[in-house]
Parts: structure tokens; C-alpha cells; sequence
């Protein structure tokens, strides 16, 4: 899993930090910034989840002691028991992913709080903020598509036919009538809405040292929670359990100014 090793790496870049920090007080540094310096800031970033990923962008505007964080999020998720599988037409098909119901995108808007853990001045090697962010989880569920194979007269056995666009479902279309996937806007689009809560956690290290500027890294986790399972597979095949939890780590580029 993708964000398994996330917060081991967080707290890993914290005790680095730490431990930079307070060798740096040993030399001699800038006073610290003082609170009424105030602060803007952006942050554009990746998100990853288990084979799927996204993107998020972060506004982050305050003073030097803590600062407001307003974000937009967007990323895909797959379920990590995905399989493609060979059509029944060989050549003329195309392969398609046995028991998938659904495509699922998590939009998510958020705002949060930032406070400096490590701060500017006195030495210090790197600025260490940690925040967090609370906002809805609008679940976004699109049919996954095959191709399926009409034969002409309800005549399946002289081979002659057409191709359908339909949703997937297991339990109406048979192997053997299933050519292989098709194309996402083949057909108009059915979208429908799920809605959960979304929860924010992120360390953002400045490494600029910089009475003036931000610049540096931020990573976080995000846990996006439904009320009920979120079907983008078929839960009759291969004992797969849909799944209400979802988590995401993120990585982003910080960059940013400081101004009286």
C-alpha cells in the first residue's frame, strides 16, 4: 500500500528536523520572525492512493505563528484487488477488469489550521509546521463500460452480431458476451454523488531560512470517510468487501513570501 510507509516518513522528517534544529541553536542565527510578519502561500502537490492518484492545491495565509489553510483536492480510487482480464474474443476484444462496477473520484474542499512547530530564527536549520483540515468527501461514482455483443435475431450461434455500450454487471452479462472495455465517453455520462467526511494531517517543512520567502515541502494523509460502502467492485466475486475508509498520502511543493 502506498501510504503504509507515510507516517513513518513524517515522523522521521521530524526527527531530523529536531535534531538539525538544535544544532543549528548552537551557531549564531536571525532573531526570530517577529508574529505580526505575515505570511501567503501556496501549495501544489500530488496525491497517491492505492493505483490511483490525484492532484491538490493549498492557500495558505496568516502570520508567522500560525496560519489559515484552504484547500481543494481531487483523486481517483481503484480498489487494489483490480484484475484485468483476457476477452472471450481474443484479438477482436479488448481486455477488461473482472468485478468492477465503478470509476471513483474524491473531490474534496477543506479548511484547517497550521501552527510552526520548529520556528524561523535562532539558528534553526528548517521551519517544521504541522496542521490540519476538516471538509465534506464528495464521492463522484461513474459505471465502468464494456462492450457487449448483440446478436443479430437473439442468434448466437452464426456469429453475427453488434456491439452495445452498457455498465458492467456480473450478473447479467456472461463471459462470453463481454468484448472488452469501453471507451469512458462512449456513452453520456451517469455521475452519482456520494457524500463523507474528509480529514487532513500535514507537516510542511521550509527549508529557505528566509526573512522573505517560503519554499519547501508538504506531506500529508488524507482519510475520506462514507456513510455506507462505496461499490466499485462486485462484492460477490472473490470475497471482495467494498469499503467505506480511504486514505491518501500527498506530497506538494510549498513556495510563498513573508511581508510587515
Amino acid at each position: 500500500m502506498i501510504v503504509s510507509s507515510l507516517p513513518t516518513l513524517i515522523l522521521a522528517c521530524c526527527l531530523l528536523a529536531s535534531i538539525h534544529s538544535l544544532s543549528g541553536q548552537a551557531q549564531t542565527g536571525k532573531e526570530q520572525l517577529k508574529s505580526d510578519i505575515l505570511e501567503k502561500g501556496f501549495v501544489l502537490g500530488i496525491n497517491l492512493t492505492n493505483r490511483g492518484g490525484g492532484v491538490y492545491f493549498h492557500y495558505i495565509k496568516g502570520d508567522a505563528r500560525r496560519q489559515w489553510v484552504f484547500g481543494l483536492d481531487i483523486h481517483s480510487v481503484r480498489d487494489e484487488r483490480e484484475t484485468s482480464i483476457q476477452s472471450a474474443f481474443g484479438d477482436s476484444g479488448k481486455d477488461y477488469i473482472y468485478g468492477k462496477l465503478n470509476y471513483f473520484y474524491v473531490f474534496t474542499p477543506s479548511v484547517g489550521i497550521q501552527k510552526n512547530l520548529i520556528p524561523v530564527g535562532y539558528g534553526n536549520l528548517l521551519n517544521i509546521r504541522v496542521g490540519a483540515q476538516i471538509g465534506p468527501a464528495i464521492g463522484l461514482l461513474n459505471p465502468y463500460l464494456v462492450e457487449i455483443f448483440e446478436p443479430v435475431n437473439n442468434s448466437p450461434n452464426n456469429g453475427q452480431g453488434y456491439r452495445i455500450v452498457v455498465p458492467y454487471d456480473p450478473t447479467e452479462y456472461s463471459y462470453n458476451e463481454i468484448i472488452g472495455k469501453a471507451n469512458l465517453l462512449s456513452t453520456k455520462p451517469s455521475i452519482s454523488a456520494q457524500l463523507g467526511l474528509s480529514l487532513r494531517g500535514h507537516i510542511l517543512i521550509d527549508f529557505t531560512h528566509s526573512p522573505q520567502y517560503i519554499g519547501g515541502l508538504s506531506i500529508g494523509l488524507n482519510a475520506d470517510y462514507f456513510p455506507a460502502t462505496i461499490p466499485i467492485m462486485n462484492e460477490s466475486s472473490e470475497q471482495i468487501e467494498n469499503q467505506q475508509l480511504f486514505l491518501a498520502g500527498s506530497i506538494g511543493v510549498v513556495f510563498g513570501s513573508r511581508s510587515q
